[in-house]
């Protein structure tokens, strides 16, 4: 982090998004520029260092394709039957890398004030890259033929109070959700419609 290591994030080259594909694939949004400074902040602070045990910030490297949205699911998303479209925006969520291990940390963001609050991250243990759930959900929604005929925007779902967490991608005419897996829970890299995931949601709660 801290201009050398941080801006060795691979795609991030400017503009919107990254588009992988010239004709159809997903898209990679692209955060402010001021959320480097705030991943490198947090991790060199002294409220952070005691409990994630990573090496300094600039040690580190913000690993591609992230970061990308977050959006946290609410009980509330799934009594109103309105999942996605109910919503909302919440922050980015980063994925550092060490050596062949990885970590993910997550930072709020004000889209109206356009800040990023001292508080109000989240950290996920470090894990050897080739076993990162995140990572490995990522390729297979690489591989889904949806890609292949239509742009879809990367997401990430969370739903803490039941360990859910997705890669959702969002197009213009259609979503897909594939559950990261967790402790079972779900059908590993199977591609879900918003529908077959309200159902899967509700029966686990």
């Amino acid at each position: 982090m801290k201009s050398k290591s941080i801006l060795s994030l691979a795609l991030a080259l400017g503009g919107a998004f990254i588009i992988l594909n010239c004709n159809a694939g997903i898209l990679y949004p692209k955060a402010p520029d001021e959320g480097e400074q705030a991943a490198s902040n947090v991790l060199d602070s002294r409220f952070f260092k005691p409990f994630s045990r990573l090496p300094p910030a600039k040690d580190l490297t913000l690993a591609k394709p992230f970061p990308v949205y977050f959006y946290p699911i609410k009980y509330t998303n799934l009594s109103s039957g309105q999942l996605l479209s109910a919503t909302k925006f919440a922050g980015w969520r980063y994925l550092l890398t060490y050596g062949t291990n990885s970590a993910e940390l997550q930072l709020p963001y004000d889209k109206q004030k356009r800040q990023w609050p001292e508080i109000g991250w989240q950290f996920y243990h470090a894990l050897p890259s080739g076993c990162d759930p995140v990572l490995k959900t990522l390729q297979a929604a690489e591989r889904l033929p949806q890609i292949k005929k239509a742009d879809y925007e990367l997401r990430y779902l969370s739903f803490l109070d039941i360990q859910f967490f997705a890669v959702w991608l969002h197009g213009k005419s259609s979503d897909i959700i594939i559950p990261v897996p967790v402790y079972g829970k779900w059908q590993d890299y199977r591609a879900y419609s918003e529908r077959e995931i309200i159902e899967l949601l509700k029966r686990e709660i």
